[in-house]
Parts: structure tokens; sequence; C-alpha cells
């Protein structure tokens, strides 16, 4: 085998290998992107959760003083 046509082997390699390593890098990105997005989309569902139980927690307070109330009245 000349050294012209080692050369070209080597060369095609490193195309395979670059090509490989641009896939996985495109891949990786796609990874990381769905991990943001998802990680972004149960931050908001778990706030809007506090939220909720929050105002449920508030309401309950609400409740319970009139509950109080209507005791102390009776």
């Amino acid at each position: 085998m000349e050294i012209s046509e080692r050369l070209n082997d080597v060369l095609s390699n490193l195309d395979d290998l670059r090509d490989g390593i641009d896939d996985s890098l495109t891949t990786t990105t796609n990874i990381l992107n769905n991990l943001k997005e998802f990680s972004e989309t149960g931050l908001n569902a778990l706030i809007e959760n506090i939220e909720k139980i929050r105002d449920d927690v508030h309401d309950l307070e609400i409740e319970n003083l009139k509950l109080k109330d209507d005791a102390l009245c009776k």
C-alpha cells in the first residue's frame, strides 16, 4: 500500500470520527435542551402546586377562625 493510500485511509477515518463527534455533540445538545425544558416545566408545576397548597392552607385558617369565633359566640 502506498503512502498516499494510507494517508487517504487516515483522512477518511478522521472524517468518520469527526462525523461521529458531530453526531454525539448534536445528541448531547438535544438531551441537555430536553433536560432544561423538563426542569423548567417541572419547576413551574412545583411552584403552582406550592401556591395552591398555600392558598388552601390560608382558606383553612380562615375557616378555622370562623369556627372558633362561632364557638365563642355560643
